[in-house]
């Protein structure tokens, strides 16, 4: 069985039996993938405590016959003022929901992840958020995915941050051909 290193940021979690989890993972190396961890929901779980949402985290994993097995796992950042805060938390649900949405599984996107950590780095450290942040974040996504253009769409942008706002998650869906459940949490 072959072990695998990386990074990644937790998007979801998901019980599973008595004392497993499955996770949506965002890593580094591999993409976006589906993985189960283990015994982590029992109380001497020492991964327990590094698999929480959100957490940026180092682990390791091994190749299962159906998913990947979480086998060691580290904190790398554990964003405690976007869990702690509502409106943050928010733009961390919404993040989430947006790499979900417009990434594939498996195909690796390194760019993507660090901007999304530098993203999530920068609103945990400032306590703050603006939506021009997460429009810039959206743009980055479109542009990744091939959806976006400067010398196509860049003047086609609207006057205005509710417009633009609005203009970006239509955007966001009609890629997607899905609704965002999360875009009336954030500005």
């Amino acid at each position: 069985m072959k072990t695998i290193s990386d990074e990644a940021i937790i998007l979801r979690r998901f019980p599973y039996g008595e004392k497993d989890i499955i996770f949506v993972l965002f890593t580094k190396y591999q993409g976006k993938k589906r993985v189960i961890a283990k015994g982590v929901r029992s109380i001497t779980s020492r991964r327990g405590g590094h698999l929480d949402l959100f957490n940026i985290i180092s682990l390791s994993m091994r190749e299962g016959s159906g998913m990947d097995l979480i086998t060691e796992a580290t904190t790398l950042h554990t964003l405690s003022e976007v869990k702690n805060n509502k409106n943050l938390l928010y733009v961390g649900y919404y993040v989430a929901e947006l790499l979900e949405l417009m990434l594939s599984d498996e195909v690796v996107e390194s760019h993507v992840f660090n901007e999304t950590v530098r993203l999530l780095c920068e609103i945990n450290k400032t306590k703050t958020y603006v939506g021009s942040q997460l429009r810039s974040y959206e743009r980055y996504l479109l542009s990744n995915g091939g959806f976006w253009s400067d010398e196509i769409h860049g003047t086609s942008i609207p006057e205005g941050e509710v417009k633009r706002k609005e203009f970006f998650q239509s955007l966001i869906e009609e890629v997607a051909d899905k609704r965002l459940k999360t875009k009336q949490w954030v500005d």
